[in-house]
C-alpha cells in the first residue's frame, strides 16, 4: 500500500499561503499553475490570501500569476509539469 496521498491543486495553494515562509511571490507562482491548469473556483484560498495578507495583496498575487502566465508559453508548460511531477506528493512524510 502506498504511503502516498494524492494533493488536490488547491492544497499546494493552501499549503503555500499558511506557511509562513512563503512570499506573496510564491504564492502567486502556486496560483499561476492552478490557473495553467484550468481550475476555477479558488474563493477560499482567495479569503486566506486576504486573511493573512490583505485585500490589495490578493489583487498582487492574481496580476503576478496572469503576468507570469503571460510571459512566454515554455514558462506555462514548466508550471504545469511541475504540477504533474508533484500533484502525488506525500505531504505526510517529514523524511526530507
Amino acid at each position: 500500500m502506498s504511503n502516498e496521498r494524492e494533493m488536490s491543486p488547491y492544497s499546494f495553494l493552501c499549503e503555500a499561503i499558511i506557511d509562513d515562509s512563503k512570499t506573496k511571490d510564491d504564492v502567486a507562482y502556486v496560483y499561476a499553475m492552478l490557473i495553467a491548469g484550468g481550475y476555477g473556483g479558488v474563493e477560499i484560498p482567495n479569503r486566506a490570501i486576504v486573511d493573512r495578507w490583505s485585500e490589495s495583496c490578493l489583487q498582487y498575487i492574481k496580476d503576478k500569476a496572469w503576468s507570469i502566465l503571460m510571459a512566454d508559453e515554455e514558462r506555462q508548460n514548466k508550471l504545469l509539469k511541475f504540477y504533474e511531477k508533484y500533484k502525488n506528493m506525500d505531504v505526510t512524510n517529514n523524511d526530507r
